[in-house]
């Protein structure tokens, strides 16, 4: 878990970057979800340099976020994959993977690593009329097909680790009258948030401020419950949407929740506190013959070996016979995103572990 403090300075960043890439929805032609991943994918990477202008800069970041005595870092890094030939028709530019580190030298009992994989949606543009977006405008690209894909990807590993990464323009960027729509669903739904805890509070602060981070540009949705449009991710914040910033920090600290229909707050114990387990139950006998893997860790080892480019996890998924509708599913991120929050790692190796009373 991490501070208040460290909560809304991360925040603020995820925010600034969500910023720069939305900007991109905002031209005659707006870019496709490749390119807003690759924008997205740099932004996020500490080894590239910052050829976008944030409104809270990396290197600001980074001295305010490990300042304060408490000995927490974060560090964002990106990896590219090589694959096989056999395995470079699955291979998709526009989606990501993403793995969050918490690697806790003090209490190391609250060490953890969690996998997802993000597939890309883009909120479709009006081309050649005024204006290019509305609260009504749709995704497209999001059929019966892929929903049967994903969720055959899903039971292949045993784990929900497949969500929507969807890119929009946000409110700030639309009409005045689509600004207004957008800002009173908001109100309607967020109105029954319960602002508990830490990020209860600092979501609190956030609906005072007259530039909300919730008002964002990039969402992360369950791939069972995507939305249909932009008025219905508005519609479903902290319920069946999240903003990208609010997904990330929701690993670390429990987020705020809407009333008790929220798909995010499944009663799962540990971290991330906001997911719970994604562990699947087989739905009849035979799925559970097909599926070996017995045990969370089992299911989390093989999501992360998918996402990180594990040659074994992914041989594993590709070459079972009753998986067919795999084969011609594009799903291995060329790029993975790490995030990782380390507590105490710059401390003295020998006096760093928190030692108990009991202990």
């Amino acid at each position: 878990m991490i501070s208040l403090r460290q909560i809304h300075l991360l925040i603020r960043y995820l925010d600034a970057i969500d910023q720069a890439v939305a900007r991109k929805l905002n031209r005659t032609r707006p870019y496709l979800e490749t390119h807003l991943t690759s924008v997205l994918v740099d932004l996020l990477d500490d080894a590239v340099p910052e050829e976008e202008v944030l409104v809270y800069p990396r290197h600001q970041f980074r001295e305010e976020f490990s300042a304060g005595g408490e000995a927490v870092t974060a560090r964002l890094k990106v990896d590219t994959h090589e694959y096989t030939p056999d395995q470079e028709n699955h291979v998709t530019q526009s989606d990501i993977g993403l793995v969050i580190r918490f690697n806790d030298h003090i209490m190391e009992e609250e060490t953890w690593t969690m996998a997802w994989l993000l597939q890309a949606k883009r909120l479709s543009p009006r081309l050649n009329k005024i204006p290019m977006f509305t609260e009504a405008s749709a995704f497209a690209g999001i059929d019966a097909d892929q929903q049967r894909r994903i969720e055959q990807l899903n039971q292949a590993v045993g784990l929900d680790f497949v969500r929507y990464l969807l890119y929009c323009p946000r409110p700030s960027q639309l009409d005045e009258i689509s600004r207004a729509k957008l800002a009173r669903v908001r109100n309607q739904t967020l109105n029954h948030c319960i602002f508990d805890y830490a990020s209860g509070l600092e979501l609190h602060r956030d609906l005072l401020s007259d530039s909300p981070t919730v008002a964002a540009g990039l969402f992360v949705t369950s791939a069972a419950k995507a939305p249909k449009n932009l008025t219905s991710v508005h519609s479903g914040l902290f319920a069946t949407c999240l903003p990208l910033a609010w997904f990330l920090i929701g690993h670390m600290v429990p987020l705020p929740y809407v009333r008790s229909a929220s798909v995010w707050q499944n009663g799962g114990e540990g971290p991330p506190y906001v997911f719970g387990s994604r562990l699947r139950e087989a739905d009849d006998e035979s799925e559970a013959e097909d599926n070996d893997l017995t045990t969370h860790r089992d299911a989390e080892a093989l999501a992360t070996g998918i996402v990180t480019g594990d040659q074994r996890a992914i041989k594993s998924v590709l070459q079972s016979n009753r998986r067919s509708d795999l084969r011609e599913f594009r799903f291995l991120p060329a790029h993975t995103l790490t995030l990782e929050i380390e507590v105490g790692g710059a401390l003295e190796q020998d006096r760093r572990r928190l030692v108990r009373r009991d202990e």
